[in-house]
């Protein structure tokens, strides 16, 4: 019995999807200032990394990554955390890991 596949977005429609998405987030921030964009690990990084490109391409300015954040889903997964600070690093515009 064969399989069909549906292909909901390709490469240019993901880059649509996109650009439509950082638009929608400069016009209700009113330009890039104060924007930090925060992937969830780990398909969020590449969404967040995405999303800034095309905000770069707009507006001609960088926009802060972050990545690092972990969803924890079980109650039994909670433990207390090594990190104590998430510092950002001016210097490569991007957030780094989590530091301890």
């Amino acid at each position: 019995m064969p399989t069909e596949k549906t292909v909901l977005l390709d490469g240019a429609g993901i880059k649509r999807a996109l650009t439509r998405i950082a638009h929608e987030i400069l016009e209700r921030n009113k330009g890039v200032a104060d924007i930090i964009l925060i992937g969830i690990r780990s398909g969020g990084v590449f969404l967040a990394d995405g999303i800034a490109q095309q905000i770069s391409v707009i507006e001609g300015k960088d926009v802060p990554i972050g990545a690092g954040i972990w969803l924890r889903l079980h109650p039994e997964d909670a433990i207390s955390s090594p990190y104590k600070s998430w510092v950002f690093n001016a210097s490569t515009n991007r957030m780094p890991e989590f530091s301890a």
